[in-house]
């Protein structure tokens, strides 16, 4: 039977992640760089721990006032690198204080993209990454630069997105664009399934580029998001496709 780990991008001032953590099999806790304190942090941990999610960090640039949705890829690298490394450090000294350990690490918003598209940032991530712990994957884009050059310096996981829209080059849809984000049941349950049943996703009508992905996102802050992880769950079942932490 094939499996699917499930992910959320949590701790991030939603209203609702003490019902979304109960339909996930793992979480990324935003650490400071975005959003995020030491109490959102370890409301988080708690939270996962409670329902035995496993929880990854999600590092960003450090830029409260845009959500970490702006790419600030131009600033002196030793001081991003600082940065990341003290996100990183934060939360996982939280989550040792409650003796539940860090499993991955998913960069966030534009340095996600960055990632994917530009090897001195993607470099830089894999770099900072190998200093804090070498030993934790972390979630890339399929066919992305830094999935293509971390291989053989980390473990990564390949993540698709639930309720996003694609380009041809596996990049995400700007936000900005009509149809970016997926926010009706029943188209996600339909760009799910090609992805899940048959490697593939659609970008154009009737046109297909192909997938395959470790784990499944649906981001806390879209529309109706508990409602649509819930339907997916039962989407899942009925595709005999059974939902468990990556990594089993």
């Amino acid at each position: 039977m094939k499996t699917i780990d499930i992910n959320c991008d949590l701790g991030e001032g939603g209203l609702y992640d003490h019902k979304l953590m109960p339909l996930i099999t793992s979480c990324s806790i935003a650490c400071g760089g975005h959003f995020g304190n030491i109490d959102t942090m370890n409301s988080a941990v708690v939270l996962a721990k409670q329902h035995q999610v496993k929880i990854g960090a999600h590092p960003s640039y450090p830029d409260h006032q845009n959500f970490g949705r702006v790419s600030l890829k131009d600033m002196p690298k030793q001081d991003l690198k600082d940065s990341l490394l003290n996100q990183l450090h934060t939360l996982n000294d939280i989550a040792s204080f409650h003796n539940y350990p860090l499993t991955h690490i998913k960069p966030h918003g534009a340095l996600y993209n960055d990632a994917n598209v530009d090897e001195p940032i993607a470099k830089l991530i894999i770099e900072t990454v190998q200093e804090f712990n070498s030993e934790i994957p972390i979630f890339v884009a399929p066919e992305s630069i830094i999935s293509k050059i971390v291989k053989g310096k980390i473990d990564m996981i390949t993540e698709g997105f639930a309720d996003r829209s694609y380009n041809t080059d596996y990049t995400l849809k700007s936000r900005k664009l009509d149809g970016a984000v997926l926010k009706l049941k029943e188209e996600v349950l339909r760009h799910v399934l090609q992805i899940l049943k048959y490697n593939r996703v659609e970008v154009s009508k009737d046109s297909f580029i192909p997938i395959t992905i470790e784990t499944l996102c649906m981001h806390s802050d879209t529309e109706n998001s508990v409602k649509l992880l819930d339907d997916l769950h039962k989407f899942l079942i009925e595709n005999s496709i059974k939902i468990e932490p990556y990594g089993h």
